[in-house]
């Protein structure tokens, strides 16, 4: 009984904590990218760097924060799914909106394709949203400054294919199926350089997976990665009891062992 209450006071701090440091986060973010754009009046180089060295450093903890309070949602099973007729179009917009400042501190371009008449789909818009942003962020993270980031969508005959490409580094090939793994990283002496716990890949997976879809990744080390994930024309039921459902954790592969 009084390991349970400690645990559960462990996830509800955890729960509260991450919920507190967003507001101001959001905050900081939000003035640094209007003095950026000199809405308050000129400033020079060195304080641009200045101010592009805050970002970068304020989204790697936005990251981490959104991962602890991720983390403690998936523990206590209360990731809740909210599916509403979305539009691809205006959802990959806003996404793109969103990591725009992560671009232009690398100078890296990214590139929409966008096949015409999309169906709508019956999602929860800002799950999906964080999928790509994971998916986004990772390849920003790991392509060479300067490149180029491609996103598409098109329809199948019974799902939407979501691509995002970058030609940066790239996964071996034995090592692909691992990063979805939780806290797992290819090269965790190179990957502690751009932040984050291993957990965007894991959530995603099973964001993907409540909702009938499928994620997975094609890549050739040096030549780049595009990861890719479905989502059904037509909707799946139970969202929420179908993501209990998926092993995040992967315990029933340890329990097995």
């Amino acid at each position: 009984m009084q390991l349970k209450k400690a645990d559960q006071l462990k996830t509800d701090f955890l729960n509260v904590t991450s919920h507190e440091l967003r507001t101001p986060m959001s905050a900081i973010k939000g003035y640094v990218q209007i003095i950026s754009k000199q809405a308050l009046g000129q400033i020079n180089d060195e304080q641009k760097k200045a101010l592009e060295i805050i970002l970068r450093n304020s989204n790697r903890l936005d990251t981490l924060i959104q991962d602890i309070l991720d983390i403690s949602r998936l523990e206590s099973e209360t990731m809740k799914f909210i599916p509403e007729k979305i539009n691809i179009k205006s959802i990959l917009e806003q996404t793109v909106e969103t990591m725009q400042s992560f671009t232009d501190t690398k100078n890296i371009m990214i590139t929409i394709n966008l096949e015409e008449n999309l169906p709508d789909l019956i999602i929860d818009q800002e799950q999906i949203k964080q999928v790509i942003i994971n998916l986004l962020n990772n390849a920003i993270k790991f392509s060479y400054e300067c490149s180029i980031v491609t996103i598409s969508f098109r329809k199948t005959r019974e799902h939407v294919l979501f691509e995002t490409q970058d030609f940066g580094r790239g996964i071996p090939k034995n090592k692909q199926d691992k990063i979805f793994e939780i806290f797992y990283q290819v090269d965790a002496r190179k990957d502690k350089k751009f932040g984050g716990v291993g957990l965007g890949l894991v959530i995603s997976r099973g964001i993907i997976l409540a909702h009938g879809g499928n994620i997975w990744v094609e890549s050739e080390p040096g030549k780049g990665s595009t990861f890719r994930f479905t989502l059904p024309i037509k909707p799946v039921q139970n969202l929420e009891e179908r993501f209990r459902d998926v092993d995040i954790f992967k315990l029933n592969l340890i329990n097995m062992r």
